[in-house]
């Protein structure tokens, strides 16, 4: 009949305790402090057949028990970047070495990918310093034809004399 209830760990402790005595088990000391509503155990009986009325009067004695306020731990976010660290993270010195390494650790890799990206930069700067550097380079890689290629250099050969009327080009020299 206790398969019914929920099955938790005040009741497992308790059911334990009935067939068991406290000299053959240990409890952690959460489970100690619990306090037991004996009402419950006595109503439940090891039979499978229960008349309506002792039914009616377990169903009365589960409507009485106060719930305990059980605080379930919550799930602890993954510290992956300095930023998700605070003081609250170095209370012990191996908690501090660990949180220490993951410190560095973020940090040498955020600075190898800004290197990185900083020589990349810099060598398509290098390739595209002129307008011709460019053409070349968007040739070799087939994003342009040979008819862009010159349609691009011939207006670069134009300035814009109007913005407002973009096809009105002047020859610089």
């Amino acid at each position: 009949m206790w398969c019914e209830y929920s099955l938790n760990l005040n009741h497992f402790i308790y059911s334990c305790r009935k067939y068991f005595s406290s000299s053959h088990i240990h409890f952690p000391d959460e489970a100690s402090k619990m306090v037991e509503p004996p009402e419950i155990l006595q109503s439940f009986t090891s039979s499978s057949t229960a008349t309506a009325s002792e039914q009616e009067y377990q169903l009365a004695i589960r409507g009485n028990v106060t719930k305990r306020n059980v605080r379930t731990p919550r799930k602890r976010r993954l510290k992956r970047y300095a930023g998700d660290l605070s003081s609250d993270d170095f209370p012990t010195p191996r908690k501090s070495k660990s949180n220490y390494r993951l410190m560095k650790s973020s940090l040498m890799t955020l600075r190898k990918k800004v290197k990185r990206l900083q020589t990349s930069v810099a060598a398509l700067r290098r390739r595209i310093k002129t307008l011709s550097g460019l053409l070349k380079l968007l040739k070799q890689k087939n994003h342009i034809t040979d008819s862009a290629e010159t349609v691009l250099k011939v207006s670069r050969l134009m300035k814009t004399v109007c913005p407002r009327y973009p096809n009105s080009f002047e020859w610089s020299n």
